[in-house]
């Protein structure tokens, strides 16, 4: 199936007026049309004005309303659902493209990549974790720019086609590990991945992990890569012997810096997973 337009950037935001508005204004929207791009804001039952202002301020753009606060993943899956483009485009309301963004997300789109967009701090120019490569075990270490095959949504591209194929982002990871969890399935599916150094945007938000989302990046990690070997039992085996590894070193590691509180988050966060996968219960946080 074709598309009528060359590409749909497609934007969650949840109480984030300033900040979109920040991230709207970087974009080229007066040339959308020319260019045969939309922008799609998906906003997510924000009660700041967001809505208003969107209307008032930005006829351009289509904006999408959820009922009530449903997560990025959800989000990003009515947006493109709704969207019109070959190549869909995801970027946060707290991230800032580079004049150059759009340009180079474009040049390099061949409708069988996925994008993977450098991502760097709102302030300075420190790169937010730079390219990096899922393993086995779903965690992604740093490598170099051509193994790269995973990426965060803040600054991510995916050809509509692999979208539909892998049937977009995995809803029950609302937020916390959906990105990785959709471009390991994109790989898995066949499509390429690449990193584009010069599709820069600037992250309000940080990598690093703290408190509560200690917790959930362990639980919806080990939660998609169970599902993942579903039905494949020696995959099942190697990972929860590889995870379980990991985990150890990650909590011995932390109780040496006498960060026992991120310790406790990281075991609960495995074993809540293992037990959402064979009792289909869903367990929030007790952190």
């Amino acid at each position: 199936m074709s598309y009528p337009l060359k590409a749909s950037i497609v934007i969650p935001s949840y109480n984030r007026k300033a900040d979109l508005c920040e991230c709207l204004n970087a974009l080229p929207l007066d040339s959308l049309d020319s260019h045969r791009i939309e922008v799609i804001v998906v906003d997510d039952g924000s009660t700041d004005g967001t809505i208003e202002l969107l209307r008032s301020d930005y006829p351009q753009i289509r904006l999408l309303e959820n009922e009530q606060n449903s997560g990025p993943a959800f989000s990003r899956n009515r947006g493109t659902r709704a969207a019109r483009g070959e190549l869909v485009i995801y970027l946060d309301s707290d991230a800032v493209p580079s004049e150059s963004w759009l340009d180079e997300m474009l040049k390099h789109d061949d409708g069988q990549t996925v994008l993977l967009g450098c991502i760097k701090d709102y302030a300075g120019d420190r790169i937010q974790g730079g390219p990096r490569r899922a393993t086995f075990i779903g965690k992604s270490i740093r490598c170099r720019p051509e193994q790269a095959n995973t990426g965060a949504s803040c600054n991510l591209g995916i050809p509509r086609q692999c979208f539909v194929d892998i049937r977009g982002f995995d809803e029950e990871i609302p937020y916390y590990f959906e990105d990785c969890d959709l471009c390991i399935r994109a790989g898995k599916a066949g499509y390429k991945a690449t990193y584009l150094a010069e599709a820069v945007v600037r992250h309000k938000g940080t990598e690093f992990k703290k408190g509560k989302a200690v917790w959930m990046q362990e639980h919806n990690s080990t939660y998609a890569m169970l599902k993942a070997y579903r039905g494949k039992p020696l995959h099942f085996f190697l990972f929860t012997l590889l995870n379980s590894s990991w985990v150890l070193w990650r909590v011995i590691t932390l109780a040496l810096k006498m960060n026992l509180a991120d310790s406790r988050r990281i075991i609960s966060g495995c074993v809540s997973a293992y037990a959402r996968f064979y009792r289909g219960k869903t367990h929030q946080s007790p952190f």
